[in-house]
């Protein structure tokens, strides 16, 4: 998990890492030590209209109309808002084209509002291709003393945000200079760092607590518990190293598979383990089931739940940024591919929650994934 200690926008922010699951549920039958047993079938995709609608129609608009389409964004009213440099006819055919497939696939007309926002300056293909040369020119951009420490679009602004550590007004005017100073908007960043229940047993859960090294304080939180092929894994974040991994002494397994890397595409990793279950700890005891997953993210979403085995569990999250960049104060790695949640209640995460769940409750009380810490 990267923490922000200092806001860049005055607000608490986490920072997700989208993971495919590859998904498992507990059938229900008792076993020995009282968990639910380890038997598994695949958690299939959260269907939310709302969040299935906005990710189509920005899929579509993408191709439809990249040089006018803005972003795609949920309102506080619940509706899709479709922002717009202008108004645009082949903008407008592809949102209708898409409402009318998504309501011949559901066969009802009960659909959120759409509205299309025209005025903006920016489109979203502009601002990314900022952000992909902000990515590119890292070495070059550091050199001449700009020390860039996180950038993405921001939707709601229409400019791509770039935070830089020591900022100073000749870096600021650099950057106006280079990109458009109507493209971007610079700002001081806080630091950035990466942070990281406590006696589990097979099969395990996600939300426990990680070693790296027996008898050590836990420096981790796994995420979310899975099944391939008949072998068990949970899931971590990247950044928390490679290796073996206990829970109070308790031997998990080894590191798997890792995806972390400068300049790559999240920060995650699972861990071979003998049995997992398809629960996530809410709590130090409190468990709740896995029934489903969700891939997309769209900025405006609420109700985002961030859990680590320092804070716990931390609701009423907003996803405010997605597919975001940050470079790491500590060593300079810069990962991409991140998801920004936003809470104005208080801090969202703490030391020892990287690699922790991130879920929404279901309409049933059970979790939805999302993607870990």
């Amino acid at each position: 998990m990267i923490k922000r200690l200092q806001g860049i926008l005055a607000k608490r922010v986490a920072v997700i890492t989208i993971i495919t699951l590859l998904g498992m549920l507990p059938i229900a039958a008792a076993a020995d030590n009282g968990k639910p047993p380890s038997g598994h079938t695949a958690a299939p995709p959260y269907q939310d209209v709302v969040v299935g609608m906005a990710s189509q129609i920005e899929a579509n608009l993408r191709v439809a109309a990249p040089a006018s389409f803005a972003g795609v964004a949920i309102g506080s009213d619940g509706s899709v808002v479709v922002y717009a440099t202008a108004s645009d006819a082949a903008l407008s055919d592809s949102v209708r084209e898409t409402i009318d497939g998504i309501r011949r696939m559901h066969q009802h007309d009960g659909l959120p509002a759409v509205k299309v926002l025209a005025g903006r300056l920016n489109s979203l293909a502009s601002l990314e291709g900022v952000r992909d040369s902000l990515t590119a020119r890292q070495a070059e951009l550091a050199a001449r003393g700009v020390k860039l420490r996180h950038w993405g679009v921001d939707i709601w602004n229409n400019k791509t945000l770039i935070g830089v550590e020591d900022l100073t007004p000749a870096a600021k005017a650099l950057l106006q200079r280079e990109f458009g100073a109507d493209r971007v908007e610079v700002v001081q960043a806080g630091e950035w760092i990466r942070t990281s229940r406590s006696a589990d047993s097979p099969p395990w859960w996600g939300g426990i607590k990680l070693q790296d090294l027996y008898g050590q304080p836990y420096v981790c939180t796994a995420g979310f518990s899975m099944v391939k092929d008949t072998v068990g894994y949970v899931s971590t974040a990247g950044h928390c190293g490679y290796g073996s991994w206990w829970n109070n002494n308790s031997y998990i397994g080894d590191s798997y598979l890792r995806e972390f890397r400068d300049n790559g595409d999240g920060d995650s990793q699972i861990i071979s383990a003998s049995s997992v279950g398809g629960w996530v700890y809410t709590g130090e005891t409190s468990s709740h089931r896995v029934l489903s997953y969700s891939t997309s993210q769209v900025p405006g979403e609420t109700g985002v739940c961030a859990d680590g085995a320092t804070t716990g569990e931390r609701c009423g999250n907003r996803v405010y940024l997605t597919n975001q960049c940050l470079k790491d104060t500590s060593d300079g790695v810069t990962t991409c591919a991140l998801i920004v949640a936003q809470s104005s209640t208080g801090q969202v995460v703490q030391g020892g929650d990287s690699g922790g769940p991130v879920y929404n409750y279901r309409t049933d009380g059970e979790l939805n994934a999302r993607g870990i810490i």
